[in-house]
C-alpha cells in the first residue's frame, strides 16, 4: 500500500513522532501524514509492527512535543518516496469505549478503600483481580462490601510496567464463593480520559496475550 501525504494536514515544519508498541518497543520516525483519525511515520528501522497493537504517541514538531495520544497501528504502508511506514489509527473516547467492552482474564492485587457504606467507612481492603473491561474490574477477598458502594480502587495495568491506574469504583454485585471468600464486581464511575486510555491499553494487551 502506498500512501499520499497530499491528503493529510500540511506539515511546514519537521514533525516527529516517538510510538510505544505494544509487543514491538520503542519507535522513532518522521511524520509524513496526519490528520485527526490517522498518523503516519516513517521509520529507518527494519521492523515489523503487527496490525491491531496499542500504540502510546508522542508527536512533536521541532523542539516542541505532545504527549498522551493513543492509537491502535494499522496496515504496514510504504510513502510514495520509498520508505517504509507504520500507520496508526487514533481513538477518541468513544472509540476506546466501544473497542474494549470485552472482559479479559487479570491477576493482580487492587486496593480498594470504601468511602461510602452502611457498614464501614474509609476502610482500605486488599482483593484480587480475576477480569477487567474498560467498564468495570471483576475482584475476589475475604471482605463483602454492600451494593452500591462506593470505593477508590488502585491497581497496576500492563503494558507498560509501574503504570498504576486509581479510579472510582461502585458495588455492582457481591457473591459469597464460601463463608470467607467473596467475589466483588466494581463499575466504574467518573472516568476520566487518561484512565479510559490507560484501561484501553490494559485489556487490549491483555486479549492480545491471553
Amino acid at each position: 500500500m502506498t500512501i499520499d501525504t497530499a491528503q493529510g494536514e500540511q506539515l511546514a515544519l519537521r514533525a516527529w513522532a516517538r510510538l510505544s508498541i505494544d509487543g514491538v518497543g520503542l519507535i522513532e520516525g518522521e511524520v509524513v501524514g496526519f490528520n485527526r483519525a490517522i498518523v503516519v511515520v516513517a521509520i529507518a528501522e527494519a521492523v515489523r509492527v503487527p496490525r491491531d497493537r496499542v500504540a502510546t504517541i508522542s508527536l512533536g514538531v521541532d523542539a516542541e512535543e505532545a504527549q498522551g495520544l493513543l492509537g491502535t497501528t494499522m496496515l504496514a504502508v510504504t510513502h510514495a518516496d520509498g520508505r517504509r511506514c507504520v500507520a496508526v489509527a487514533l481513538a477518541d473516547d468513544g472509540e476506546l469505549r466501544q473497542r474494549t467492552r470485552i472482559r479479559v482474564p487479570f491477576d493482580t492485587r487492587v486496593d480498594a478503600m470504601v468511602i461510602t457504606s452502611r457498614t464501614t467507612s474509609d476502610h482500605t481492603y486488599k482483593y484480587t483481580a480475576f477480569d477487567l473491561s474498560t467498564k468495570g474490574i471483576g475482584v475476589h477477598g475475604p471482605r463483602e462490601i454492600p451494593l452500591r458502594s462506593e470505593a477508590l480502587l488502585r491497581f497496576a495495568v500492563p503494558p507498560h510496567r509501574g503504570t498504576i491506574v486509581q479510579v472510582r469504583g461502585v458495588v455492582a454485585y457481591c457473591r459469597a464463593v464460601n463463608p470467607r471468600s467473596f467475589q466483588v464486581g466494581f463499575e466504574f464511575d467518573r472516568v476520566g480520559r487518561s484512565q479510559i486510555q490507560q484501561l484501553h491499553a490494559a485489556v487490549t494487551h491483555l486479549a492480545n496475550h491471553s
